[in-house]
């Protein structure tokens, strides 16, 4: 994944080693090193930040479906519950849900790594790449994604895997692949990593899918690229779509559902679908999908850019932003076609937020693609003010009114100006410890084993998806309290009572939630807790 050590020496990069000139104290460590010492340090700050137990809601889902090769919610995101299986098995310790979250921990690692290699092969200067680097390790959004077991880390591998490959292959109108290219198995990976994300997140196909599209227009349009080539490359894009076949050979073999039932606690299958057209409607959305987005109205546009605005500043501090902008600037003079690309993904992703519609609460979660490219540009806006500075001082050394300054005073200038930038993200990362840290968040296994304690033989509970999800996880892994029945139900769509009168009137009824989940109903409290509450089905209302 290394960039060769002696890239061409084309205009751009001639241009850019004249910025980076100033920096010769890493010189003697060879860039694998840094590399792989980062991405070590990464990669541990992150599992030792990782929730160490079962989460809720989406995320404890994937704790549970992973290991049992179920098939979770629209789209079904097969690629992250394949590598979440093969992580629960190659993993040797630790309970099943820890490991789960270790993926997106390996990811965000990962995903790092691929910022180092792309800052470092645009600016050819190692502190920048470690700046870079570094603001978006320490960033709350990516930080907090390599935490939790969660799709939004393996996305950002995969955004910035593609983005790191056509880099290193270089602009469009400089391959050439007619006659057996220098490395054509980087076109062909592109193809594989652009096919993987197209199964992974609809975010992927907005933000990263078009790149790579003009990329390859850019080179069929002078026949850069040979028919064969093209031929290899459509097949390498097919198999990175193979993953789509998972939920259909899991439909397969355990279906057709009856709507209701789950397979849970031996297989699960989110909806139950009846048909293999509700299973297609499934990984295209579903009702998810269909609820979701709307053209947005003017205030809402405000809204929605003030939000990102916001967001930007709790990622990467003021100064980040600031460095943000003048990497943005210097990049498009030095590196035209990658600055292109990822001002792309901050405008496609933001189109994406416009979309979203008022049912979607946690939209901020969807600006984390921005967090990648606005990282890059913070290692080449530091980049670019140190070199500015020795250059001033360079142009400056023989002034009389600074008779101080010695040769070397430039040089010395723009290292120290990198390494206080370095030393303030590393502050900056250490003020977002709190909100990004999950490693004492045991809030959720302690209410899920409280209430399976508090809840008599045969009972049946019903809950919000939130907390569902933590009983099923408890119940179908760790196989506590297989006499309990638990239906996930949002009581907005369908009322508890009305859910509860299916069942005998012997058996006990349980509902999980709030004092307004069960507003109208007839219960009493038996356990309370911040988190949510037990309460005890006493009555049918009388509605």
């Amino acid at each position: 994944m290394s960039p060769s050590p002696h890239p061409a020496n084309t205009p751009e990069i001639t241009a850019l080693k004249s910025l980076a000139a100033p920096f010769h104290w890493l010189d003697q460590v060879p860039f694998s090193l840094i590399a792989g010492a980062f991405f070590v340090a990464v990669l541990g700050v992150y599992i030792r930040t990782a929730a160490p137990s079962v989460l809720s809601g989406d995320s404890a889902e994937f704790q549970f479906a992973a290991p049992l090769l179920g098939v979770p919610h629209p789209t079904t995101y097969p690629l992250y519950i394949l590598l979440g299986k093969l992580t629960t098995l190659l993993v040797p310790v630790g309970e099943i849900a820890w490991r789960v979250t270790i993926l997106s921990s390996l990811c965000g690692a990962l995903t790092a790594l691929g910022c180092l290699v792309l800052v470092y092969r645009i600016g050819q200067s190692k502190p920048a790449a470690l700046l870079a680097t570094l603001a978006l390790s320490v960033a709350p959004g990516l930080w907090n994604a390599a935490t939790i077991a969660e799709v939004y880390a393996l996305l950002m591998l995969l955004l910035a895997t593609l983005i790191l490959i056509l880099t290193l292959m270089g602009p469009p109108t400089t391959v050439s692949l007619t006659n057996q290219g220098t490395h054509p198995w980087r076109l062909y990976l592109s193809g594989f990593i652009a096919g993987l994300g197209c199964t992974h997140h609809g975010l992927f196909v907005l933000t990263a899918l078009p790149l790579f599209a003009t990329y390859i227009l850019l080179l069929l349009i002078p026949r850069r690229l040979t028919l064969t080539a093209f031929a290899l490359l459509a097949l390498c894009f097919v198999l990175g779509l193979t993953p789509l076949s998972y939920p259909l050979i899991q439909f397969a073999r355990y279906g057709p559902f009856d709507g209701v039932d789950v397979g849970l606690p031996t297989y699960y299958f989110w909806g139950a679908p009846t048909s293999w057209r509700a299973v297609f409607d499934l990984m295209t959305g579903g009702d998810v999908r269909r609820g979701i987005f709307q053209l947005p109205s003017i205030p809402e546009v405000v809204r929605v850019l003030h939000m990102v605005g916001n967001r930007l500043i709790f990622e990467f501090g003021p100064l980040g932003v600031l460095l943000g902008l003048v990497g943005a600037i210097s990049m498009f003079r030095y590196r035209r076609d990658v600055g292109i690309g990822l001002v792309w993904i901050c405008l496609a992703t933001s189109g994406y937020l416009l979309l979203l519609g008022p049912a979607v609460q946690d939209a901020p979660v969807f600006t984390l693609p921005i967090v990648l490219p606005w990282a890059v540009w913070i290692g080449m806006g530091g980049l670019t003010i140190a070199s500015t500075c020795s250059d001033w001082l360079s142009a400056s050394k023989g002034a009389p009114s600074v008779p101080l300054l010695s040769s070397i005073l430039p040089i010395r200038v723009g290292q120290t100006i990198l390494i206080v930038l370095i030393g303030v993200t590393l502050v900056w990362g250490y003020s977002r410890v709190s909100v990004s840290s999950k490693r004492h968040l045991w809030l959720f296994r302690d209410f899920g084993q409280a209430t399976l304690v508090a809840l008599p033989s045969n009972a049946a509970v019903i809950t919000h998806w939130e907390q569902g999800t933590i009983l099923h996880y408890l119940m179908a892994i760790e196989g506590q309290r297989p006499d309990i029945e638990v239906v996930t139900v949002e009581p907005q769509d369908v009322n508890w009572g009305l859910v509860a009168e299916h069942y005998n009137a012997d058996r006990p009824i349980f509902f999980i939630g709030s004092d307004e989940s069960v507003a109208g109903l007839s219960v009493e409290l038996v356990r309370a807790d911040d988190y949510a509450q037990l309460f005890r089905f006493t009555a049918s209302t009388d509605e």
